[in-house]
Order: structure tokens, then sequence, then C-alpha cells
């Protein structure tokens, strides 16, 4: 049923584009329903099919890897404040996670690499290549199909640079397409971020790729193509490069990830600032109206910002296609992204993926089997580990395998142990050393462990978990999008510094670019929702 109304919700969201055209009659329906094809098969390929999935899971496991390698150079400025573990020993497991040294030197690292790659020219080749398709079977124009092709790697200014040229001359339909591919994609530095928010790396990848094609599909619904473009059918050969040499791109890139990383900690602070402020003014009406002495009677928080906006976006909600229970956690995640930001959508559902990775933790460890976890088997040196991730993946091999999350056994084994351990080369070196007779000594606590985390769990969120999975990974792909009202004044100010003439068109075409985006992104939440 929930995948019925993921579909009815994907037409729906075109009908709603639809209610909002400019010129109804011009719609070139081909491209809306070829646009809508190549979204829902891409999805078929990575989400349905087997083998599209499990190199899904390949890819966002390699994600992870890669961007962990931004910690040698976190820790050698950051010292001990970079290492969440080592934090935590200090001040409690749960304040090991420091944000600005865990997480923003990743975006810097990251946005260098994106430079880099972009300077040897392997992100031009796969940027044309997904025009050149878009383009052949869309039948859209090479200069909008490149900008909305790009926006899947750079950001919604960086991308109308690849088009400068064309840009005084595009039609009005083409400029809506510019924008709303912008409004409808993250940026790879951000992309950084939200992985180590614990956001699925492949399918924010997937949700990039997949939300190109609609957002051309709902540009075109809005704002139909009444003109001629000079670059109908072609693609744009030439993209520039930005730097002389790989050291320069390199440090162009760094500059770049270091004003985003700056960027993002000043908006966390202001906007969840804000947030309070709202909350604050919103319980001081609460109590002059007797509304806190009723949510008290329910065992409710009182009025929130959160509650309004999920109230407000509760019917988009239902369109995705979310069980009915999770309605009004998913309509505040949407109301956060558009009216606020999407990075505090996905700071919020950040808590979401940790409720539920210590549910599949609880369930996995009640549900051990004592009497098959009898052994370990030899484990390789000590110093052949190169992360605590990789001992896990050790320790999976000789017998606790019926676990779904083996990295929380870090925190786990110092507490049945009775130890401290200062990192991962300390905490291999005991297992170590421990009798083969291991696997069966611990399981039976790690049982116990489990049930008391379930029953804790329980206690906490009245259910086992806050949303369920599937509404975990249809909002992953629903605030995939940088469409929120602060992005329109970015989006303007950015495409009207490459081509002040077109000012005016900018101005006019924002808001409903900025829907379009929106629309687009939760097109392809419809898709996951069906296919997943």
């Amino acid at each position: 049923m929930e995948r019925l109304i993921s579909l009815v919700g994907l037409f729906a969201f075109i009908g709603i584009a639809w209610l909002f055209s400019t010129n109804r009659r011009a719609i070139r329906w081909r491209t809306v329903f070829v646009g809508l094809l190549l979204q829902v098969s891409l999805g078929l390929l990575v989400l349905y099919w087997d083998a599209g999935n499990a190199a899904l899971c390949s890819l966002s496991y390699g994600v992870k890897d890669f961007l962990a390698l931004s910690k040698g150079g976190a820790e050698f400025v950051f010292g001990v404040f970079a290492q969440p573990d080592q934090v935590g020993q200090v001040f409690g497991a749960n304040k090991g996670f420091v944000f600005a040294f865990a997480v923003l030197p990743t975006i810097i690292f990251f946005s260098a690499v994106i430079s880099v790659l972009w300077h040897l020219g392997i992100m031009q080749h796969i940027v044309r290549l997904i025009a050149h398709l878009i383009v052949r079977v869309m039948g859209t124009s090479g200069s909008e199909t490149l900008a909305v092709a790009s926006n899947i790697f750079v950001g919604q200014t960086e991308a109308p640079f690849l088009i400068k040229p064309f840009l005084p001359r595009m039609t009005r339909s083409e400029l809506m397409a510019v924008m709303t591919g912008g409004f409808a994609t993250i940026a790879g530095g951000v992309f950084a971020l939200y992985v180590l928010f614990g956001v699925d790396a492949g399918h924010l990848i997937v949700a990039s790729v997949m939300s190109a094609p609609a957002a051309l599909v709902v540009a075109k619904v809005m704002v139909p193509e009444t003109e001629t473009s000079e670059t109908f059918g072609t693609v744009p050969m030439d993209l520039p490069k930005t730097s002389s040499n790989v050291v320069e791109a390199a440090a162009n890139g760094t500059v770049d990830g270091l004003k985003l990383a700056v960027n993002v900690g000043a908006m966390l602070i202001a906007f969840l600032g804000l947030v309070a402020v709202v909350d604050w003014l919103l319980s001081g009406v609460d109590a002059v109206v007797g509304g806190d002495a009723y949510y008290q009677a329910i065992g409710e928080d009182g009025l929130t910002l959160r509650k309004i906006l999920g109230w407000a976006f509760s019917p988009f909600a239902v369109l995705l296609g979310v069980p009915m229970g999770d309605v009004p956690e998913v309509g505040q995640l949407l109301g956060t992204k558009v009216a606020v930001t999407e990075l505090i959508a996905y700071d919020n559902l950040r808590g979401f993926i940790e409720i539920d990775g210590l549910r599949d933790l609880g369930m996995s460890l009640a549900n051990i089997d004592v009497g098959s976890v009898t052994s370990l088997k030899a484990l390789p040196a000590p110093e052949s580990f190169a992360s605590v991730d990789a001992f896990h993946k050790a320790l999976a091999a000789g017998g606790i395998d019926s676990l779904s999350d083996l990295s929380q056994l870090q925190a786990l084994m110092p507490k049945l142990s009775g130890l401290d351990f200062s990192g991962a080369k300390d905490y291999a070196e005991w297992l170590a050393a421990q009798p083969a007779e291991l696997g069966a000594q611990i399981a039976p606590q790690l049982k116990a462990l489990g049930l008391e985390r379930l029953d804790a769990l329980q206690a906490l969120t009245g259910q086992a978990g806050g949303i369920s999975k599937r509404s975990i990974l249809i909002s992953t792909y629903a605030l995939c999008g940088f469409a929120n009202l602060g992005s329109i004044g970015i989006q303007i100010g950015g495409i009207a510094a490459l081509c002040p003439e077109r000012r005016k068109d900018l101005s006019q075409l924002a808001v409903r670019a900025m829907f379009a985006g929106a629309f687009a992104s939760w097109m392809t939440a419809c898709v996951a929702g069906v296919v997943a």
C-alpha cells in the first residue's frame, strides 16, 4: 500500500507543477514522460536490481573509507580533538563527537579532491556523458542540461559558470531549468558533511543523479519552452578549467572548502539559535493560552517550530509514501528543509538514524544464539589493523556475524571487560590476547546488554526506534537538495553576477524554481519509495 501511495505521489507532484504552469498548452509531454522513465529506470537499476544494490553498498562503503582519509590532516592540526574516541574517554561517550573538529575538516579535504579531479578533466568527462544522454533522450537544450548535470557534482552557483557564455541569450524556460537544477541537488562539499552525519553515501549520490532529469521534468512543466534555444540538441564541449596546475587546483579547492566549512558552522550556530528563539516565543504563547497544560496532559512537548512545520508539510510526507505513524516526523524534516535549510534537516535526520542504529544493535544482540558463538578465529597481529572498522570486519569473520553494526562493539567491549582503551591498537591488542573461547564468554553478556538496550529505547521513544527504515530512506532522498528560502538569494546573486542583464528574469523565476527543485527531490523520494 505504501509503495502505491509513493507511485501516486510521483504523479501528484507533476500535477501540482501543472497547476502552477505558466503555459499549460505549451508543455511537451514527451519530455516529461521520457524524463520520468529515465528517473524510474535509474531507481530500478540501483535500488531494485540486486547487482545494482550491491554496487551501491560497495560505493557507499568506499566513499566512507575515502572520506576517513581526511582524519590524517585533521588529527595533525587539531590533535586529540579530532579523535572522538579519545575525547569521549575524558568527557563521556556521548560527548566525544565535536562537530567543528570531526566534520568541518572533511569538507575542506573533499573540496580539494573535487577541484583536483576537475583540473584533471575527469569530472568534465562524467558531466558531458550525463548531459549527452539526457539531451538525446529528453530533447532538452545542451546548455541547460549541462548545467543541471554539473549540479550533481558542484554547487548551485558554480554550475552556471560552465555555461556563462550562453546565459545572456538563454530562454526563460532554460533559466528556469538551470535554477531548478541548482535547487534539486547538493554540492560535493556538503555531500561529505551529510555522510558524516550518518546518511548513506550511496543513496545521496543516487538521489542527486536521479534528481537531474526530475529537475528538467518539473521545470519544463512549470515554465514550458516557447522559444528556440541556440544550443537545442547539442552539448557545449568547452568546459573551462579554473587552475593552471594540480597544485593550484588543490589550493583553490582548499580555500573554497574552508569558506564552505566556515559558512556551514556559522549557519548552524545562527539557525539553531533562531529556532531556539522561535521555540521560546511559542512556549510563551503556549503558557498564555493554556496550551502547555494540554500538552503536559497528553504527554507531549509543547508547541515548537518543528511541530508547526510538521503539520504544514504533513500532506507532502503522506504523498512520499512513508508509514502514517511517521508522517509528523517526516513532515517536520521537509518543513525544516524548505523553511530553514536542508543542513538542519539532515542534522535532525541524524538523530533518527542513530536511534535506528541502536534499535538494530539491540535486536541483534538480543537475538544472538549463545550456543552458536563458541570461539573466535585466530586474528591477525594487532598492528595489521588500520582502524577499528578493519578490526570489526575481522571480528565478524570470527563468529559474531549476527551483529548488524559491529562498530558499536568498540563501546561495548570496554564495558564488558572493565578496561579502558586509548585507541584502536590497544583495543585490538587486548582482544588478540584473549583465549579462543572469548566468543562463548561474551555472547551471554552481549545478549543481556541487547535486551537492556531495547528496554531503554522503548522507554525513551515509546517504540523500538524513532521512525522506520523506510521513512529514513525516503527522507534521505527527499532532503537531498538546496531548495530552501535562503538559497533563493544565493542563486539570484550568484547567477546575476555572471549575467547582470538577466537579474529581473532570475528574480521573477526564483521562488517558482525553488519549489520546482523541492518537487524534483520529492519525486526522487517517491521513486525510491516505489522500488527500494
